[in-house]
């Protein structure tokens, strides 16, 4: 009987550590994608945000993480602190300006995403996915097991509603308005960024058919990915925003913009990923 205890208490151990993973998972408003195709291919199952990461998600990291006040982190300015921000310093910490706790976080760079995930996997015990300079830590990112942006394919795949979508332009419609807040409907006097229009707080639109919002319009999301072969390039923005119009909303791989890591834009943000735990 002994013997038996013995080799019972691991498998528990095992299951509990996974299941409690998979529920930090859900518990972020995160959205399964299961493997297949549509007009692009993705061969395993992975969680993508159900929607771009908020001011609320982010200030926990710049406090948590010890960010200065300016802005730096390990080197590099990550955010910018300035009238734009509905981020501000204030008593020696970050704060969200009230009322734009549900607004994605801004002004925000590429940096700045890849070290808000690597920060949240350190909160959750989960393995690191980059380096301090973007770089991975693992050649297969299907079996990387942290949070981490969507590689061009997974965005564009869940963007499209994933295996079951339909033949869209835009993420969940072929009515821009219906799903978007872009440069013609994107009027916002409580968030004036220029004239008169700016970011809107998160999923107010229709979500797609896989139940995420603003993968259109709203704010333009950092992925993994570079306009070039070369590691010096820009960065890939995807689903354009709030400041452009609709043709930068369509989720087509030709309509894929970009800008350098260091940039942080009043409409760049992005949405977190992490590959399903077997």
């Amino acid at each position: 009987m002994k013997k038996m205890l013995y080799l019972i208490i691991p498998i528990i151990v095992v299951i509990t550590l996974v299941t409690d993973i998979a529920g930090a998972v859900e518990e972020k408003d995160m959205v399964l994608v299961k493997a297949g195709s549509n007009v692009v291919k993705v061969n395993y199952d992975y969680y993508i945000g159900k929607y771009e990461v908020t001011n609320r998600e982010f200030v926990a990291f710049l406090n948590g993480a010890g960010v200065s006040a300016e802005g730096y982190y390990q080197g590099r300015q990550i955010i910018a602190v300035n009238d734009y921000q509905a981020i501000e310093y204030k008593k020696s910490q970050f704060l969200v300006k009230k009322g734009k706790e549900d607004y994605p976080v801004i002004l925000v760079s590429w940096y700045g995403a890849i070290f808000y995930c690597n920060w949240l996997s350190q909160q959750e015990g989960l393995e690191q996915v980059y380096d301090n300079e973007g770089e991975l830590l693992i050649e297969d990112i299907s079996k990387a097991k942290g949070y981490r942006l969507a590689t061009d394919s997974e965005w564009e795949y869940a963007a499209r509603g994933g295996r079951d979508g339909n033949d869209t332009i835009y993420a969940g419609a072929k009515n821009l308005d219906k799903v978007a807040w872009y440069w013609e409907n994107s009027q916002n006097q409580d968030n004036n960024l220029f004239l008169g229009k700016g970011v809107h707080p998160v999923g107010q639109k229709s979500a797609n058919e896989l139940g995420i919002y603003d993968m259109s319009g709203n704010v333009m999301e950092w992925i993994y990915a570079w306009e070039s072969t070369s590691k010096f390039e820009r960065r890939v923005l995807r689903g354009g925003s709030w400041f452009y119009n609709k043709y930068a909303a369509r989720i087509f791989f030709d309509d894929r913009l970009s800008n350098l890591p260091d940039n942080m834009s009043f409409d760049n943000g992005f949405r977190i990923t992490c590959t399903l735990l077997r």
